[in-house]
């Protein structure tokens, strides 16, 4: 049998659910509503959760722009306004009158003395100082001879670069 350029359509979620799951390029899956279609069953299924018809539950703090997921407001307030952005702390739904936005969490950053590295945490600056920063790599791989910073660098390089070999020269670790 052969599918050419078919289409499930579909406008609810227990329609959704009742669709068939194909893995095969022709077959692509739409919103009933808006006819957005992809190539995904689970991709029409978010859609149908949480974008159709639904309205933007998350805003910029700065700029009071809307959007409907919190990852792309993320992804905005760190490319637009250029803020340091760890996570949203919560969801806060948006009334149509209100300015109220979404509470972030600006990361403070650690900054090395001795190189002007930043880092999110003040254990990987530590960790920093004690293992790189104007340090010669300590670590050497018993196999081909490369150095690293980090015994866990080495070993994941004896992993990757040399397979088998790993294995059995792990005891030399």
């Amino acid at each position: 049998m052969l599918i050419v350029g078919v289409t499930l359509y579909a406008s609810t979620f227990q329609e959704y659910t009742q669709l068939k799951n194909f893995v095969h390029e022709n077959v692509r899956y739409g919103c009933a509503k808006c006819k957005k279609t992809y190539l995904q069953k689970k991709t029409l299924g978010r859609h149908i959760r949480f974008d159709c018809g639904k309205s933007p539950t998350f805003a910029c703090t700065i700029c009071h722009k809307k959007f409907k997921h919190g990852y792309i407001l993320l992804k905005h307030m760190r490319h637009t306004h250029e803020m340091q952005i760890q996570k949203l702390r919560h969801r806060q739904k948006i009334e149509e009158e209100e300015e109220e936005g979404e509470e972030i969490i600006v990361t403070t950053r650690y900054e090395c003395d001795g190189c002007g590295r930043q880092y999110l945490r003040i254990f990987t600056l530590t960790r920093h100082k004690k293992y790189e920063c104007g340090k010669k790599p300590e670590f050497q791989c018993p196999i081909c001879g490369s150095r690293h910073k980090h015994n866990f660098d080495m070993r994941k390089h004896m992993r990757n670069m040399h397979g088998s070999q790993a294995s059995s020269s792990a005891s030399l670790i």
